[in-house]
């Protein structure tokens, strides 16, 4: 969602960023999540999308604005066997204690644990958010 919401900021992850910003809820980040985004963002074919300055200005001056930076998860728990990459996410929202999860990621998506944080598509966050 962080790099969707940097290249296109009038779409749902855009409209859900700025209602992190006017702290309708908190969002919570990672340095990992970050560097995983800068990573994105910086291949040349975002380049027309963004300028390297404009990647490091989101990510490094406005995201730090208004969302809380969690510590990255050490160990965590095998949760998502479709995707075992995807545990991270899961671990990281554990530990930040969230009450969801915002992804369009199948894998997560299709988690039955009642005891994980609820999983919602942007979409419907947004819609949430709208009220």
């Amino acid at each position: 969602m962080l790099v969707s919401a940097a290249i296109t900021p009038r779409g749902t992850p855009g409209g859900i960023v700025d209602f992190a910003e006017e702290g309708r809820f908190e969002m919570v980040v990672s340095a990992k999540l970050i560097a995983e985004a800068e990573d994105v963002l910086m291949r040349p074919k975002f380049r027309r999308y963004l300028s390297e300055a404009a990647v490091s200005a989101y990510l490094f001056e406005r995201l730090p604005s208004f969302a809380s930076t969690a510590e990255d998860p050490e160990h965590f728990p095998a949760r998502v066997p479709a995707d075992p990459k995807d545990d991270y996410v899961v671990a990281l929202a554990v530990n930040a204690a969230a009450d969801l999860i915002v992804s369009g990621d199948g894998h997560l998506l299709d988690l039955e644990d009642e005891s994980l944080p609820e999983i919602l598509r942007p979409a419907d966050f947004l819609s949430r958010l709208r009220g």
